[in-house]
């Protein structure tokens, strides 16, 4: 039974390291300092077909929101 373990250990492994290759994907942090976006709590999330996020976003206990889009494009 262990043989089989480390067998399908061996075979699945490659699978899970090479599913999204480094290239893929990036991270971005959308924040009002830097963004224009009216708050820190994002309620809601849309990303158009271009790729632009829209985000709702409300500022904690002041009852203040907006609903932005961030042009990528433009940076802003």
């Amino acid at each position: 039974m262990k043989n089989l373990h480390t067998i399908l250990f061996l075979i699945l492994i490659p699978f899970v390291l090479l599913s999204q290759s480094p290239g893929e994907s990036s991270w971005r942090y959308y924040r009002p300092g830097n963004t224009g976006i009216q708050g820190d709590q994002a309620t809601a999330l849309f990303v158009d077909a271009n790729g632009d996020p829209y985000i709702a976003a409300a500022t904690g206990n002041w009852g203040e929101g907006a609903f932005a889009r961030f042009s990528q494009s433009e940076n802003r």
